[in-house]
């Protein structure tokens, strides 16, 4: 993970309200730091930070659990923005999202995955997209997704219908979807 990501994400965790769990029929998880062990890929990741296994329309949904580094204490998850793009606009693209999804959610940052989290994204894509179908969220198409960049003219793509991964340039000539992530550093 970036260093200036991780920064982020940890000044925030200092300024994160605390969110007691519930005690209901759907079992909600604090995602605290104490808790990763009990969070799954493919959970429902909520707007005051908890997650469950089954999905609570009571709850304003934020987003689908995608990875859980237990070791970093990071979550990621699914911003639900699938837009097929050049690779010159992602920049402008995300600049927009960033700003939408820090009114929406003050808790956690949105940023361009890496050629890896796509490939871990690949590798449980079958927990993941009937999940998304279970909340009418816009499933991964089986397509190239952008990834980080590696250098000024090209970036990272994973393919979803296979997994390989290439390097595209991002010059305006090529397109592929991007999908953005959410990064949450559990207290």
């Amino acid at each position: 993970m970036d260093e200036v990501l991780r920064k982020m994400l940890e000044r925030q965790t200092k300024l994160m309200p605390t969110v007691k769990e519930q005690a209901t029929e759907v079992k909600f998880i604090p995602l605290k730091k104490n808790n990763l062990e009990r969070v799954e890929i493919g959970m429902y990741w909520y707007a005051d930070d908890t997650v469950s296994k089954v999905f609570s329309p009571r709850k304003s949904l934020k987003s689908l659990v995608l990875i859980v580094d237990k070791k970093e204490g990071i979550v990621y998850g699914d911003s639900f923005k699938q837009r097929y793009i050049m690779g010159d606009q992602i920049s402008a693209y995300m600049d927009a999202l960033q700003a939408e999804y820090a009114k929406q959610f003050p808790f956690g940052i949105i940023y361009r995955p890496t050629s890896e989290e796509l490939q871990q994204v690949f590798n449980n894509i079958s927990v993941i997209l009937p999940a998304l179908k279970a909340v009418k969220q816009l499933k991964w198409s089986e397509d190239l997704f952008w990834g980080e960049p590696k250098d000024e003219y090209h970036s990272a793509v994973v393919d979803m219908l296979d997994g390989d991964s290439l390097n595209m340039r991002t010059d305006g000539s090529s397109g592929a979807y991007f999908r953005p992530m959410v990064a949450f550093m559990a207290p």
